[in-house]
């Protein structure tokens, strides 16, 4: 785990709760790394929640995965790439918004510089990045004292 948060299991669901105060982002990480893969993500979250999916997160990296690897943005809080996009490499093209309260898909498949992001069913991206090709697999929640209420189930990760 990178920062502050609490995480744990209930009812076969990964939540993560934010700490009052906490002033960086918090990354629940995998400990193993991944090349190519396909990840299938259910989640909920409140309205105007700002959260990712880190991807390829080098295993000796610290910090923000958009710098080391990717994030794949779970956002519709305001001034924030919306749902889907690859976080400061590609932004999603359509519209795309969750579902706020309510159980939404997103797989996330990457081969090689390749990457696709579908969301409930739709494709958001598909894109080829040159950027880190192995790494970690992570849930964020996000610090800030705007977002209403920060807290964040997972339900299926396969």
């Amino acid at each position: 785990m990178q920062g502050h948060a609490s995480w744990k299991a209930e009812n076969g669901e990964i939540v993560g709760r934010s700490d009052v105060g906490a002033e960086t982002d918090c990354w629940l990480f995998s400990e193993a790394e991944w090349t190519d893969f396909t990840l299938e993500v259910e989640f909920k979250v409140p309205e105007k929640c700002n959260s990712g999916i880190a991807i390829r997160m080098p295993k000796e990296a610290t910090g923000d995965p958009d710098a080391y690897g990717y994030e794949v943005q779970i956002s519709d809080a305001p001034g924030r790439k919306p749902t889907g996009s690859v976080l400061h490499h590609v932004d999603s093209k359509i519209n795309n918004v969750h579902k706020p309260n309510k159980w939404n898909r997103m797989v996330i498949t990457c081969e090689g510089d390749h990457i696709v992001v579908q969301l409930n069913g739709l494709t958001v991206v598909d894109a080829k990045e040159t950027g880190s090709k192995r790494g970690r697999i992570g849930m964020q929640i996000a610090k800030g004292k705007n977002l209403p209420i920060r807290k964040c189930d997972f339900g299926t990760f396969a």
